[in-house]
């Protein structure tokens, strides 16, 4: 009958292939079968009465067929983050910045597109107050970047030059360039200066850094001593 015809089959492929049984080469037997079944004469391939027909039916898939089967259709979704993208190395993906700005129109222009880049690429490492801040980053001239180290003399300060001259801060970046700033800011070499004090008429010490401007508001001739 062809439930024995089934077995035989069945047991041939797994003899030659080495193989002890699995549902997955059974599942493969038994469809074999079938179709030569089919093609047998006076044999309805529709007839559910056959015995082989209703084992078909109730073939479940191995394990590893399903698992494949649901591997190929999950969605591919790539780990490849912003900061792999980007080549941000794992000490700058710590770092938090705060950016500030002149107001310069270069300066707010480049302001609001760095802050845009981070709140979409870079969350995490977008600080809202300067205390939150590992790096403050200047956007402006070199007259805002001295105000900036003024006003936060405890933060490391980044310039970048939204102004003329920018001696004293790194060259305007382009939007693609602003990508890799977590990195660029990372690698910059530290400087410590120590901030130049200033004391007039015997009053509170002003600090500066720099440089100090001194002119006479009359014509009297003034004292003044440096110490170093």
């Amino acid at each position: 009958g062809s439930r024995r015809w089934k077995g035989k089959i069945t047991s041939a492929v797994q003899t030659d292939l080495g193989l002890d049984a699995h549902p997955a080469f059974s599942s493969t037997a038994a469809a074999t079968a079938a179709k030569d079944d089919a093609m047998k004469p006076g044999v309805d391939p529709g007839d559910t009465s056959s015995g082989l027909a209703v084992e078909l039916a109730n073939a479940v898939p191995s394990r590893e067929m399903r698992d494949l089967h649901d591997m190929l259709l999950r969605p591919c979704v790539s780990e490849t983050t912003p900061y792999d993208g980007f080549g941000i190395p794992a000490a700058a993906r710590r770092l938090r910045l705060h950016f500030v700005h002149s107001s310069a129109p270069l300066a707010i222009e480049t302001h609001e597109t760095v802050c845009a880049l981070f709140h979409e690429h870079f969350p995490d490492n977008l600080a809202k107050t300067v205390h939150e801040a590992d790096v403050l980053v200047s956007l402006g001239g070199d007259g805002f970047l001295l105000e900036s180290l003024r006003n936060h003399p405890s933060k490391p300060v980044y310039g970048i030059n939204c102004g003329h001259v920018g001696f004293l801060t790194n060259a305007h970046r382009e939007t693609s360039r602003l990508y890799r700033l977590l990195r660029e800011v990372d690698n910059a070499r530290r400087v410590r200066v120590p901030f130049l004090q200033v004391v007039v008429d015997g009053g509170d010490p002003l600090y500066a850094l720099n440089e100090v401007v001194v002119s006479r508001s009359t014509m009297q001739a003034a004292n003044l001593s440096v110490a170093i």
